[in-house]
Parts: C-alpha cells; structure tokens; sequence
C-alpha cells in the first residue's frame, strides 16, 4: 500500500501473520505487520526498521516522531477494510505491550497513543503490567503468559495490542492469553516490523 499522505514515506503492510491457534485457545488472534525489518535489497534495515531500531534501543525521539504519521496512516488504511473481521474499524480499545523496569522511550505506547488519537478510541495501556523481565524469551518461541498482568476487566471489547517488532510471537501470544482471561472477544496486533532472531 503505497502512501498518500505528504511526507510519509511510501510503506506497505506485510502478508498478515495468522497464528494457527484453534478458536477454544484462550490467546487466539491475528497480527497485522506494517514492514519489514530488514531490507534484503539493501542489505540493511528498512526505512521503518531503522526508525523503531533508532527509537527502541538509543532512545532517539526524532525517530519516534518520524514513525507518527507512518503509523497513522498504516491504521487508518486498515480501518478502511470494514469487510476484514481484523479490520481495525473494529477495534474498541487499544493497549501497547508493556515492558519491565525504566525505559526512556517506549515506541509500543507512543503507538499505542497515535492510534488512540486517530480513532478516537479509549488506550488502556496502563492497565497492563509487565512484572519480570523474559530475557531470551524475545529470541525463543517461549509463552509465558504469568509474567503479565491485566488490571481491569475487557469483557466483550474487540482489543487492539501494539508492539514494535514482531520475531517469533511469543510476546504477544503471552499477552493475548492474559487479554482474553480479561474477557477481550477479540485480539488483533498490530507490530512495526517484523524481524528475526537475534536481528535489531
């Protein structure tokens, strides 16, 4: 999908990820990716990937801001598949993927609020907490969905969940499982990039 907003770098979303999780798994859901992560063309990261590596690990808010408008109009062009179960005009409330200890910048929460501005829809990101650090679990297909916590309850809300990269969906299944205990009737993602193991 190309770009029709000024100064938004042409982008396009990935073959969406579909997890093939039967209906009765309590974290069942489906992933919408924008980019990604590298450039085999290149041979470097791709233009997204280069502003969520910038923005994720040195902390560098002028990459943050460039990644605003790119992200709205990726969301807004997927709001407008009303016919898609995963389109985002379904979407009631958005959460990022929390994170563990202090971090400068989080770009899954600064997402998170770009989306909540442009779809005027409530973000809840704060009542998702992260309680120990994974470790190796971002590099392993590892579920380990007691490491988070939700604070409020979701009963009956579509919930859309936000992360930077995409590797082996091991987060945002742990989290989708702690999002449906809460009573969500659906979990959509909605990640930046997607990378591979060991690749920042």
């Amino acid at each position: 999908m190309g770009s029709t907003s000024p100064g938004v770098p042409d982008s396009y979303l990935l073959e969406p990820v579909v997890r093939g999780i039967p209906r009765a798994g309590q974290g069942q859901w489906f992933a919408w990716i924008m980019s990604e992560h590298w450039d085999q063309s290149r041979g470097a990261r791709s233009v997204i990937g280069d502003l969520v590596s910038n923005a994720k690990y040195h902390d560098d808010s002028n990459s943050l801001a460039r990644l605003g408008p790119i992200v709205r109009h990726a969301a807004l062009q997927l709001r407008q598949m009303p016919n898609n179960i995963h389109s985002l005009a379904k979407i009631d409330v958005v959460m990022a993927i929390p994170f563990f200890g202090p971090k400068t910048i989080s770009v899954p929460h600064s997402v998170a609020d770009e989306i909540s501005e442009a779809f005027s829809i409530p973000n809840y990101s704060d009542t998702i907490k992260k309680k120990s650090t994974t470790g190796q679990a971002k590099l392993n297909p590892v579920v380990n969905p007691n490491v988070y916590e939700v604070l409020r309850r979701l009963d009956g809300l579509n919930v859309l969940l936000v992360d930077d990269l995409f590797r082996t969906g091991s987060t945002l299944e742990s989290v989708a499982i702690k999002v449906r205990e809460a009573g969500a009737k659906s979990v959509t993602g909605f990640c930046l990039t997607k990378a591979y193991k060991g690749l920042n």
